[in-house]
């Protein structure tokens, strides 16, 4: 009888296994591929079929998808005004960009991320190597605490030079991604970093307002220049090496003599923070970008303001002269790329792409292509009109 009362067990009901993240992950990049293939974005199939790759190194489908996007961009020639490719990988701002001295290899540096609870280092603070002959990705530098505010690389050497926000300047041996020299320990956030033509000196330029001059071979600080009122934001070897050009927040740039340690000039002319700041390989001019949202362009010899280039809607943080002197590449808070001719203040071309703020410009050795890092945690490499 007691049988009879007892309390039937409740059907069993077999539960669907959760299904892994990474296969979630793996269908919707594999949607995403097919879209970018159907839309013709061969740059940015290409980076999505690497990310499927480390997912599932031997999936058919993905290598299948690989071979049709390879053949498909060897046909592609670039136009003058064109993105040539799209690198993605970081996962957070990309602050610094740079070419190796033979024009094959691009370095990007990254950091920075905006939370609820306010502004972060963010997860990722490395430094990626890209190829840009493939457009593959060919090592990660990680090993940063904060993130990487600029980047520089030293000629005739696998060598790249970083700042970062927790005041360290050092020295990646990008072939064995290991740091070489370190040439300041946790001082005031640097915010900007060159390296001499020759590759024998390296500047940094901090927060707390001073330029510091570093020997490569001795790893010895050989200086600190001083004479800014505020943060240090962009900095810049002259050709011949013995001086250089800051720019700062002080709305200033200035002009050093790097054998005595003295300041040779002060420009002025912008209304608020100057952002980026490059010389003429000739050493005759220097070009700068500002929050007032203007390029101007300085005579070295005289301190004149030569030009202003208008056009950016909003803050311009990054500029840099082509090698040959004729034109000026710039990036800014309006997510555009923008291409001036020096002589004439024209614009010759504006680059759409990025969906962020576009924070730094770097131009190739031979003057045909400029990468553009973003708030968008792109990598863009475009290829320049002429003048």
């Amino acid at each position: 009888m007691a049988d009879m009362f007892r309390r039937a067990a409740p059907p069993r009901i077999a539960k669907e296994p959760a299904r892994p993240v990474f296969d979630i992950e793996f269908e919707r990049l594999m949607m995403l591929l097919v879209d970018q293939i159907e839309r013709d974005v061969l740059n940015e199939a290409r980076q999505t079929v690497e990310t499927l790759l480390r997912i599932r190194p031997t999936d058919p489908n993905v290598l299948e998808a690989q071979s049709y996007v390879d053949e498909q961009l060897s046909k592609v020639v670039a136009k003058p005004g064109a993105e040539t490719r799209c690198f993605v990988g970081h996962k957070t701002w990309v602050n610094a960009v740079a070419f190796s001295a033979d024009g094959k290899i691009a370095a990007s540096g990254c950091g920075g991320d905006l939370l609820e609870s306010g502004f972060s280092d963010g997860e990722d603070r490395s430094i990626r190597l890209w190829d840009l002959t493939n457009g593959k990705a060919i090592r990660v530098l990680q090993g940063h605490d904060t993130l990487v505010s600029s980047i520089a690389f030293l000629a005739k050497t696998n060598q790249l030079a970083a700042g970062t926000r927790d005041g360290m300047v050092c020295v990646w041996d990008t072939s064995s991604a290991r740091v070489a020299h370190t040439y300041q320990k946790k001082d005031a956030p640097i915010l900007a970093v060159a390296a001499s033509a020759d590759g024998a000196r390296l500047l940094a330029g901090s927060e707390d307002r001073g330029v510091r001059l570093f020997d490569v071979a001795s790893e010895r600080r050989l200086k600190r220049l001083t004479g800014h009122m505020g943060p240090i934001t962009g900095i810049a070897f002259l050709p011949d090496g013995k001086r250089a050009i800051s720019s700062s927040q002080d709305a200033s740039i200035r002009l050093w003599n790097l054998d005595i340690g003295n300041e040779l000039k002060s420009f002025a002319g912008h209304s608020g923070s100057v952002m980026g700041v490059s010389a003429s390989a000739d050493g005759k001019f220097v070009i700068s970008s500002g929050a007032d949202s203007l390029l101007r362009l300085w005579d070295v010899n005289s301190g004149r303001e030569l030009r202003r280039f208008e056009g950016h809607a909003g803050i311009v943080n990054a500029v840099a002269f082509t090698p040959e002197g004729k034109r000026i590449v710039s990036g800014g808070s309006d997510k555009t790329v923008r291409v001036w001719a020096v002589e004439s203040g024209k614009l010759l071309h504006t680059f759409e792409g990025h969906a962020d703020t576009v924070r730094a410009i770097a131009v190739s050795p031979d003057g045909l292509s400029a990468l553009s890092g973003s708030a968008d945690k792109t990598v863009r490499l475009w290829t320049l009109p002429k003048v």
